[in-house]
């Protein structure tokens, strides 16, 4: 059901279709509605679409309609389309390391959704035009253009986990985007990757979320040609650091303490009270995420809140800044520590932007007997 008042909005249900394959592949495939959508809110949901159990895959074709969940068929883990067609679906492969290969474009008409399951991979000839998913791990190449488009409802804002995303050509975000980077493997110094080959452009009510691994400190690259980020265009990493722990001190090289009540968590700047957490990292290079702040010890204990996260852009030409970059760590609640500032780190061969742009990675406000959080690293 859907959410009214503050209210959770409810999971998707389960649909299970039980066929004579055989019989069935001698009919056409019925032009009938699968719907197990999760319910409907206006703000940020994390309700999650039901299942819908096939026999085998007679019901797909390059032009999906009003299928809404995610796919479970028996060992059917690739399909090869030659292009796809979404037209108000959500179009879930819940298999493990499903391989999904489309020679030409995908688009389609309406809310769009291609989402993937653990540690799969896409890889589209043609442009990508749908919302994207990917709920843990995989990689997402496109030899074309992608866009991310706006979204009637956030059940369908795209949301990749620990997965990497390849445009050849441009890409543009008009939605909502949220990007959970996987920890760092000791070769690369960052977790997750998120690259075009021409231009990534962050339009008007745009949101792109970045989130750094919460204990490893993993973050994503932004790797482009040349990057536009528009008026009213914001790229949000506000929390998105290191995590805080329960009654410990928080996780990051400038975790503020634990106490009765926590120390502020550092970065650029020292954390609040005695117990804060050392400033740490370069002014020139800040390539990691902002530290959280300590828990609160006494009263059964609380976690302290968490840094900002890190917005890394690597850019070949221009760099334009027309709405906001905000790195901003978490304010804390009673008696525990506030996260540090995060980082924003900019590489390129030209930066500019309006007079209204802004780039912040402000440490987190103190409540109630907390540390406030150290200021973060802007270069």
């Amino acid at each position: 059901g859907d959410a009214r008042q503050g209210g959770g909005e409810g999971g998707g249900g389960r649909i299970a279709l039980h066929y004579d394959t055989a019989a069935q592949a001698l009919l056409p495939a019925p032009p009938l509605t699968l719907s197990a959508s999760a319910g409907k809110r206006d703000h940020h949901t994390e309700s999650q679409f039901g299942t819908i159990h096939l026999p085998d895959a007679s019901f797909l074709s390059e032009s999906v309609s009003n299928i809404r969940g995610w796919l479970h068929i028996p060992g059917f883990t690739a399909w090869e389309p030659a292009s796809l067609t979404l037209t108000n679906s959500y179009l879930g492969f819940a298999n493990e390391a499903f391989q999904l290969t489309v020679a030409g474009s995908v688009g389609g008409t309406g809310d769009r959704m291609l989402a993937l399951g653990t540690n799969a991979s896409v890889a589209v000839g043609g442009d990508l035009d749908a919302s994207v998913t990917f709920v843990s791990g995989g990689r997402c190449t496109v030899d074309g253009q992608v866009r991310i488009p706006a979204t009637s409802w956030n059940n369908y804002q795209s949301l990749t986990a620990e997965a990497d995303v390849t445009a050849g050509g441009d890409l543009t975000i008009q939605g909502v985007w949220r990007f959970t980077s996987a920890p760092t493997n000791g070769v690369a110094d960052y977790g997750s990757l998120l690259a075009a080959g021409a231009g990534m452009r962050i339009v008007t009510n745009a949101q792109v979320y970045l989130y750094a691994n919460p204990t490893n400190g993993g973050a994503a690259l932004l790797r482009m040609d040349r990057l536009l980020i528009t008026t009213g265009a914001v790229i949000n990493a506000n929390g998105g650091g290191f995590g805080g722990r329960h009654a410990a001190a928080g996780y990051g090289p400038g975790g503020g303490g634990p106490g009765a009540t926590g120390g502020g968590g550092g970065y650029g700047g020292r954390g609040g009270l005695a117990s804060g957490g050392a400033s740490n990292g370069w002014a020139y290079a800040p390539l990691g995420p902002g530290s959280a702040g300590g828990g609160r010890t006494a009263s059964s204990g609380k976690a302290g809140s968490s840094g900002g996260g890190l917005v890394r852009i690597e850019a070949c030409g221009d760099v334009t800044v027309d709405g906001t970059i905000t790195a901003n760590g978490a304010d804390s609640i009673s008696y525990c520590g506030s996260g540090a500032g995060g980082g924003i780190f900019i590489r390129a061969a030209s930066f500019g932007g309006a007079e209204y742009a802004v780039l912040r990675a402000n440490g987190g406000d103190r409540n109630t007997g907390g540390g406030a959080g150290g200021g973060g690293r802007i270069a």
